[in-house]
């Protein structure tokens, strides 16, 4: 291979082919497979493993437990059992954190519990198939109604775009010399095809109920998040997307052709600061992308940092932060670097949530390295923050919010590393290849740029998230008037 892969090849790929002209029926389909198929060609260029578990990696009896469950939740929390128009139709994240002795969701619960003056419900996906516990359910329903009834139209109708999908993954394979599996993309074409085909009118009717004044969503590419936004532009809905997770020129679900508008992609994007504002290729116009904060992340930092002078360490202690897609060749590393500095540094492995059930069988030298490895949720990332001195990671948004506690960081240069690119190049983070690498860095004492907070983070968010929230709705009401 001469070159390694790179989003920019496969942004002229996508040129070179007219992909997002292309329709199956009457369906453009490019936008919502585009993120699928680059991160598996990145996988096999670059030969890295799976982004994190899935529900396929269940058994049997697990995932008959979970239609069980599913069953219960869209019989309880089901959406049209929901009356009454609200202001703010909001697709949390899933994925909740622990804080204390709740589960809360980091983007939009801490801005809801303060902002009182809009009326809004929240749609919560499963995640892994299952539901985090919380106190509150006031305003929160399920989508749990609407994945049973696709798997329920999916099994009695035929739909078959295998020749589609031939033709994908032969055109991939003659572009990159990749070969994609063919009854998998087949699978997730059937589920878009069925879920825009016959599900679509329900989203409708969801929509009509509700009659939202604008839609707040997180990570917008999957399939569902994708249709409710296309028709929330055909009812003149707003939608506004809270930033999730790092972002940049090398995320390819936020960095599109220069020209290209998505009828699927959000109207406005609330970014934590400029920063992330300047360095990915929005598909929208620049003042769209609307620079608020993070209200978690603000209030979390508050709440810890007042710990971080009260450390009683013996040892210097290093966070290894992993993820599934590089966590085989993190959690070697950070098996050779405790063997060479346990007698100066205490070393904690923390694994990401969708790594917490095979961690032992995928990563076997962990078990008895001596590290200690966290594989639940029960203290959240913050906690951890204002008691470590290192944290070490590739790609994690995580890294990013470990710069908020001023903590010196080393990127190992393993795939999706360029993610952490421009943060390197403005000095704020150290790079190793490998554990030597490591090593030295600790031996220097080198360090980086000093953190503000600012950089990555803007302060006074809720305030931000809500001026910014009313203008846009206010600017809705002119158009429209």
């Amino acid at each position: 291979m001469s070159k390694q892969f790179n989003i920019e090849d496969f942004l002229a790929f996508e040129i070179k082919y007219k992909l997002f002209t292309r329709k199956y029926k009457n369906l453009h389909y490019w936008a919502y497979i585009r993120f699928i198929l680059y991160y598996e060609i990145y996988r096999e260029k670059h030969s890295i493993g799976p982004n994190q578990s899935s529900i396929f990696n269940y058994t049997k009896l697990q995932k008959i437990f979970i239609v069980i469950k599913n069953i219960g939740w869209a019989l309880i929390r089901n959406p049209f059992l929901y009356k009454g128009k609200r202001e703010l139709l909001i697709f949390n994240q899933q994925r909740r954190v622990m804080l204390g002795r709740e589960y809360v969701d980091p983007l939009f619960d801490t801005w809801v519990k303060q902002e009182k003056s809009f009326s809004y419900v929240m749609l919560e996906d499963n995640h892994l198939g299952t539901h985090f516990p919380v106190s509150d359910k006031n305003n929160l329903l399920y989508l749990d109604y609407f994945i049973l009834l696709r798997k329920i139209v999916r099994s009695f109708l035929r739909v078959n775009t295998t020749n589609l999908a031939n033709e994908i993954c032969d055109l991939i394979e003659s572009e990159f010399y990749v070969k994609i599996n063919k009854k998998q993309l087949s699978f997730k074409l059937d589920s878009l095809y069925v879920e825009n085909q016959y599900l679509r009118a329900l989203y409708k009717k969801l929509l009509v109920r509700y009659m939202p004044r604008a839609l707040l969503i997180n990570c917008y590419y999957n399939f569902t998040k994708m249709i409710f936004i296309e028709l929330a532009h055909e009812m003149k809905i707003p939608v506004i997307e809270f930033q999730h997770g790092s972002m940049g020129k090398e995320h390819l679900a936020y960095n599109y052709p220069e020209d290209i508008r998505i009828n699927s992609f959000p109207d406005y994007i609330f970014v934590w600061a400029k920063f992330w504002k300047d360095i990915t290729r929005f598909p929208i116009e620049k003042d769209k992308v609307i620079v608020t904060g993070y209200p978690f992340f603000e209030q979390r930092i508050i709440d810890e940092k007042e710990k971080l002078n009260k450390k009683t360490n013996i040892k210097p202690v290093i966070l290894f932060i992993s993820q599934g897609t590089i966590g085989k060749d993190l959690s070697k590393i950070a098996v050779e670097l405790f063997s060479m500095e346990k007698e100066n540094y205490d070393i904690i492995y923390k694994l990401h949530p969708g790594e917490y059930h095979q961690w032992r069988k995928k990563y076997p030298w962990l078990v008895s390295s001596g590290i200690k490895v966290i594989d639940n949720s029960n203290k959240d990332i913050y906690q951890f923050f204002s008691e470590i001195d290192i944290q070490i990671g590739v790609y994690s948004t995580a890294l990013f919010e470990g710069l908020g506690f001023d903590l010196l960081t080393i990127i190992v240069q393993l795939p999706f590393s360029s993610l952490m690119e421009d943060a390197y190049q403005q000095g704020y983070v150290l790079k190793a290849k490998d554990c030597f690498d490591i090593v030295e860095i600790l031996k220097s004492q080198q360090r980086k740029k000093k953190f503000t907070e600012n950089k990555f983070w803007e302060p006074d968010s809720v305030n931000k998230i809500t001026e910014s929230l009313h203008v846009i709705l206010n600017n809705q009401n002119d158009n429209q008037s």
